[in-house]
């Protein structure tokens, strides 16, 4: 697995490429184009290699917060009473809901052309 070395690695590598477009960079009209490009394109690769880097060092595989209620601490994980007691709470589009199996189906659409297409399976 990687460590902090790594960016302190890859930014004293284009912090050389920088220095090395200041220097050897075409010289003419053009000089402060060719090292502006070189420079930036070299600060934009390490930018976007270090957001990578960054985001996959520590990742965050589920937020873990205590200040919410208690029926959401669990997070994804219910068992199935848990799941059965919630669905039966829920509603959708103000209709209560009911359970057949382990479908969920909602009964009572405002249209009755969309009401067979409205079945979720869980």
């Amino acid at each position: 697995m990687a460590n902090g070395w790594s960016i302190l690695i890859s930014i004293l590598v284009v912090l050389a490429v920088a220095v090395g477009a200041w220097f050897f960079s075409p010289k003419g009209e053009n000089q402060t184009v060719w090292r502006s490009t070189i420079i930036l394109s070299a600060a934009s690769c390490w930018l976007m290699w270090a957001i990578t880097f960054l985001a996959q060092w520590h990742p965050l595989i589920s937020p873990e917060r205590n200040d919410l209620r208690p029926e959401f601490n669990q997070g994804p994980d219910l068992n199935e009473r848990e799941r059965e007691t919630q669905m039966r709470n829920s509603t959708r589009r103000g209709v209560r809901s009911k359970i057949s199996g382990d479908k969920y189906e909602t009964s009572g659409m405002p249209c009755g052309r969309c009401a067979g297409s409205m079945r979720y399976a869980m």
